[in-house]
């Protein structure tokens, strides 16, 4: 970090304290821009690691050369993703590594930016930085050995959730996820209406050629599915639901999406629950003061119940389990992992299935060596042996 010394018998110039903070300001950025004119994004993220270490670095006063011209890229930052690879903590043993490293920096990155760029522009301008939970993230990662404890952004067991989910669905392996293979998430959970809407690309536009998903934009989707709490998720489904894009979700809009999912518990043999029952649960939800016409700014104001409103309109599964939770097993969910965002808890009950499935097939595999059969072989080689030539 820069320090400053000034000679002990030199006065200070007669200004005020805030003409001097920004002139001290100015004289850093300048700095910092000579310093940026040197040095890759990928590079900086890696200086801005280290930096951390500093105890006096200030982020309400400092910026630092990621955020000189008001703003950090995405595309900078994905090129150089590797040279944030080698900035993290790998952990010491892991369970069944993916074929490629690489998508880990990539994952972290995206983690990033759905989280800290709120305007989805590819661009993290200073002011959402410091708005955000990064630094402290960054904090977090200098002093934690064990990277799976710095749950955001940076969690390997999170990266592996996300990383085997995304192959499970791509069939061909292509690294790109069709309309077909996405609807299989989660054993077909989401309606076909709310497929369709995610691959027109009204929540948010497809990265991908033909129609087709990115591993960019499966990395958006699943934080939005598995965390609703978070504004970028809110905006997510909202987007979605709002048929005619006027920012107002209307009871149309509602029995729009609803109706395909009525359907499907009668197919099921589910009990049926009747659509004006779930617009009177909505409405004591969310209190909208006209009636049922809902705004963004009514679920921001509930922004850690609103998921259930997406829930019941656009995932079958999630429905059917919050019409039968058991709310004595949320209470003990949520006290003995108090800190847990959903997400959190998503991300750990995936990564225990993964690994027992792997560690089941590791099993199977060898109960398909039969023991008998390397004693049997030995027995018809001694008997070789012994046979009279």
């Amino acid at each position: 970090m820069l320090e400053f010394h000034r000679d002990q018998n030199q006065k200070p110039p007669a200004y005020s304290n805030n003409v001097r903070f920004h002139l001290a300001k100015q004289k850093i950025q300048e700095l910092f821009l000579k310093f940026l004119s040197q040095q890759t994004t990928g590079e900086l993220v890696h200086q801005l690691i280290k930096d951390i270490k500093n105890k006096n670095l200030n982020i309400s006063q400092i910026p630092h050369p990621l955020f000189t011209n008001q703003k950090l890229t995405l595309q900078s930052s994905l090129s150089n993703s590797l040279i944030l690879n080698q900035s993290l903590k790998s952990p010491q043993k892991q369970q069944g590594t993916p074929p490629k490293q690489s998508p880990k920096g990539d994952t972290v990155i995206h983690r990033i930016f759905f989280m800290v760029n709120r305007q989805d522009n590819g661009q993290i301008t200073w002011r959402e930085f410091k708005n955000s939970q990064l630094f402290e993230s960054l904090q977090e990662v200098d002093r934690e050995e064990d990277i799976n404890k710095v749950r955001n952004f940076f969690s390997y067991e999170h990266f592996y959730v996300i990383y085997c989910k995304f192959w499970e669905l791509d069939q061909d392996h292509d690294f790109l996820i069709t309309k077909d293979e996405f609807a299989r998430y989660q054993g077909h959970g989401l309606s076909k209406k709310v497929v369709d809407r995610i691959f027109e690309g009204i929540p948010r536009k497809l990265k991908g050629l033909d129609g087709k998903m990115t591993y960019e934009d499966f990395i958006y989707f699943i934080l939005a599915e598995e965390d609703k709490t978070t504004l970028t998720s809110i905006e997510y489904w909202f987007k979605l639901i709002d048929l005619d894009e006027n920012g107002i979700i209307t009871g149309y809009e509602m029995e729009y999406f609803y109706e395909e999912q009525r359907q499907r518990l009668e197919y099921l043999n589910h009990e049926i629950v009747f659509f004006q029952d779930v617009v009177c649960q909505m409405v004591d939800l969310l209190k909208p003061e006209d009636d049922i016409k809902f705004y963004l700014s009514h679920f921001k104001e509930e922004q850690h119940q609103c998921g259930v409103f997406f829930n019941i309109l656009t995932n079958l599964n999630k429905f059917v389990s919050y019409e039968q939770r058991d709310p004595f097993g949320i209470r003990n969910e949520l006290l003995e992992h108090p800190d847990f965002s959903d997400w959190d808890r998503f991300a750990q009950q995936e990564y225990l299935r993964l690994a027992m499935e792997e560690e089941n097939n590791e099993n199977a595999e060898i109960d398909v060596m039969d023991p008998w059969d390397g004693e049997v072989n030995q027995q018809q080689d001694n008997q070789q042996q012994d046979s009279p030539k």
